[in-house]
């Protein structure tokens, strides 16, 4: 059977099975093609799923409007009486010095207000979020790490196609696991409702998502290069050798992301608890999609471009539509979210569709102009600048932020985001350093360095008050 690229498969009782099932056809719209598929397990399986996933936010959504919820954020609904029942203001003073997270530099942007205040917790709301957080991720390692003994092992010794139509086992139980951690989550939150926001910073989810998002980059690489499908492993011009990717980190990463992928998801799903917003209906389907990927592990639409695509660029949808909905002080923080990731879309992403190597390479900036028009027409129309007299259109810079935090280290070559994820198993060992450069007051030349970006905010520009630093 043919298709789009990703969802073919070949089966030598393919007329059997034309003639057997000729009744239980379906024709399946993915992508621009009409697919008509014919015992593909993975995709009918595909297609239950995203069923399940919608009927999963629609439970949420029913479920918290039955008891009122369904706040945007503590930014707008202060007021209610409600949000003062159950959160803790945003701590806008930034002086509570009896409660972790609300004083200290940028308080206000670190807090996480979807959580119970401290004296409303329990020993049980603590425990019993770590608790399933901690079986969920462990029944989805050990089933990856044994799908791949038994691919492996199964390969070695048999003549078959790595990637497969059917499902195995350990795809079954991958979904099982996964959409049985799905309705816990939602029944945990209208229990005992906190989430591990309660104990873990807010830098370690969205640490955690970034560090996906840059493995997507390197894993892709190979496919779509850097920017406009260059430089890839086969660009052969004098620049490209210079700054073509080890491929030796990148076949790593390759090799074992479903384990990264899955920590990183997981915990970001249980990072947050069930609310009935918006934001975060856009981010449990991301989550959602990206355990669904991960459940489908050596099948043909585990390989589908199109699939993967809406995976990876989802969080430009979510990430704008939640800097939508938080936005305070009449400061527009939307348009870096959705000229960043618009920006990595434009130049690279939108690349690892197949057709691109099948057309000419001057098409490709037509995704560019494309990018840079709209983004022309939104800084001056929908987009406003808060200097007196200045249009939206000097805030076009803001596209840069978001591509320099996924692909800009820092001077050592390791990005500050690799340091928020893996400070837990790093920071006792480097503190220890540190603190020796102290005692002996010998410290390197290079520690001496830094790179510090001013992001300016609104009013004077000579006013180094109104920026903020990076």
């Amino acid at each position: 059977m043919k298709g789009l690229d990703g969802l073919h498969c070949e089966n030598g009782n393919a007329d059997n099975n034309r003639k057997r099932h000729s009744n239980l056809q379906l024709r399946f719209a993915f992508g621009s093609c009409a697919v008509v598929f014919q015992g593909r397990n993975d995709v009918a399986v595909w297609v239950l799923s995203m069923i399940f996933v919608l009927a999963w936010l629609g439970a949420m959504w029913g479920w918290g409007l039955s008891k009122s919820w369904g706040l945007k954020s503590g930014y707008h609904n202060m007021k209610m009486n409600q949000s003062l029942d159950r959160f803790l203001p945003e701590p806008f003073d930034c002086n509570e010095t009896s409660i972790e997270g609300r004083f200290g530099e940028d308080c206000v942007s670190l807090w996480y207000f979807w959580k119970l205040p401290p004296d409303k917790t329990t020993v049980l709301s603590h425990a019993m979020v770590w608790l399933l957080y901690s079986l969920h991720q462990i029944f989805v390692w050990g089933l990856l790490y044994r799908a791949q003994l038994l691919k492996s092992q199964y390969s070695k010794s048999v003549s078959a196609k790595k990637y497969s139509c059917q499902l195995l086992w350990f795809n079954w139980a991958l979904l099982l696991v996964n959409g049985l951690f799905h309705v816990l989550h939602l029944i945990q939150t209208h229990w005992t409702y906190d989430a591990l926001a309660q104990d873990v910073a807010m830098s370690s989810s969205q640490g955690s998502v970034i560090m996906m998002l840059c493995f997507i980059l390197l894993i892709e690489y190979r496919e779509r290069g850097v920017v406009l499908m260059w430089p890839n492993p086969g660009s052969d011009d004098r620049f490209a050798k210079y700054l073509r990717l080890n491929p030796e980190p990148i076949h790593l990463i390759r090799k074992y992301h479903g384990y990264a992928f899955s920590w990183a998801c997981i915990y970001t799903f249980w990072y947050h608890p069930m609310e009935n917003t918006w934001g975060h209906t856009l981010g449990f389907f991301h989550t959602a999609m990206v355990l669904l990927q991960g459940s489908l592990i050596f099948t043909e639409i585990h390989l589908n471009k199109y699939w993967r695509l809406l995976i990876e660029v989802w969080v430009l949808v979510h990430g704008t539509f939640v800097a939508v909905q938080t936005e305070s002080f009449d400061l527009q923080i939307w348009p870096v979210f959705a000229f960043g990731f618009g920006f990595i879309l434009a130049f690279t992403q939108i690349f690892g569709l197949p057709f691109w190597k099948k057309i000419s390479p001057y098409f490709r900036l037509i995704p560019v102009i494309l990018f840079f028009v709209i983004v022309l027409a939104l800084s001056g129309t929908l987009i406003i600048d808060n200097r007196a007299g200045k249009s939206g259109l000097g805030r076009m810079y803001e596209m840069l932020f978001i591509p320099a935090v996924e692909k800009s280290p820092g001077p050592d070559g390791i990005s500050a985001e690799f340091y928020k994820i893996f400070w837990p198993m790093i920071g006792d060992k480097l503190t220890e350093i540190y603190q020796s450069w102290f005692d002996k007051e010998n410290i390197h030349d290079d520690i001496k360095k830094g790179l510090e970006t001013l992001i300016f905010l609104n009013g004077d520009r000579a006013n180094l008050d109104n920026y903020i630093h990076k």
